[in-house]
């Protein structure tokens, strides 16, 4: 007569906690990796939450926030591992009267031989580590690939662990669209200019227009030493007495507009030459232009 089981062995017993036990090990581990996941997640959603209000700001004030401002925008600036988001700003654009009319930014952002410049703004999250370990020097940030076991940052700790900062970069092409700048940034005007004919007057003016011009509305004007050699070859001159484009900005000539003008044209610089031009306006902002002058034989 065969009895009747009751129970568990202890074999069997042990087994089923063995399974439970890997059953709950498991599900700890997949709790802890879905966790960090949803941090990330959760400070992504938070700094583009930040870009957003920081372009809010620029759009009412046709500037980006300084530090301070920054400070002051949001009551809570720290990431989901209570760690404060850094912002990395131009100070410039933080002045501009007009955005439109700044060109340039020094904000940089490099990873490895890859390099992104005249960026506006940058948000840097240290990431699930606590451990900054992106290089921040004044405007000029360095990153290195994720999961790269390197540490560029030395000022809280440094602890060479898998790179996991996390960044949001804000181009100023992006910005000056947003602010919908295509009509108001610094251009030349003239595409072609008329050709001179040898041993007649010459006369053209060339014409600029959008940027922030100085209180008299000029701007500032330069020219390729090798452009400027040419049209005194031809018997041409600039007015204003132009200098070469790789003086400092500070010493380029103002008007309100460049006139080129002979009174009798050289045959000595029969051709084509190439009229190599900058311009530049009150906030440095800087445009630069090649066009064509044809010197053809009078006959």
């Amino acid at each position: 007569m065969n009895g009747v089981r009751n129970g568990f062995t202890l074999v069997e017993l042990a087994i089923v906690l063995i399974v439970i036990g890997i059953l709950t090990g498991g599900g700890m581990k997949l709790m802890g990796v879905l966790a960090k996941k949803a941090k990330v997640l959760e400070t992504k959603e938070k700094m583009q939450t930040m870009q957003e209000t920081v372009l809010g700001f620029a759009m009412r004030e046709h500037r980006l926030p300084t530090q301070d401002e920054w400070d002051k925008l949001f009551l809570d600036k720290d990431d989901s591992w209570g760690k404060k988001i850094r912002y990395i700003v131009d100070g410039s654009l933080t002045k501009a009267k007009n955005l439109c009319h700044q060109n340039n930014s020094h904000v940089r952002l490099s990873l490895e031989a890859q390099t992104q410049e005249n960026l506006a703004f940058i948000l840097v999250s240290s990431g699930p580590n606590r451990n900054l370990q992106t290089a921040i020097e004044n405007m000029e940030v360095e990153t290195a690939f994720f999961g790269e076991k390197l540490d560029l940052n030395d000022e809280d700790f440094t602890r060479e662990e898998s790179f996991d900062d996390t960044l949001v970069a804000y181009s100023m092409n992006q910005l000056q669209f947003l602010q919908q700048c295509d009509d108001q940034k610094l251009k030349i005007i003239n595409d072609d200019l008329p050709k001179a004919i040898t041993n007649r007057a010459y006369e053209t003016e060339i014409f600029v227009q959008g940027g922030a011009t100085f209180s008299d509305s000029t701007y500032r004007w330069c020219m390729n030493k090798k452009s400027l050699k040419k049209l005194s070859k031809a018997n041409i001159v600039t007015f204003p007495q132009l200098s070469g484009c790789d003086t400092a900005v500070g010493g380029w000539k103002q008007a309100h507009s460049l006139r080129l003008k002979s009174f009798k044209v050289s045959a000595k610089s029969l051709g084509t030459v190439l009229i190599d031009l900058g311009v530049s306006d009150r906030f440095d902002s800087i445009k630069q232009k090649k066009m064509i002058l044809n010197v053809e034989q009078d006959r």
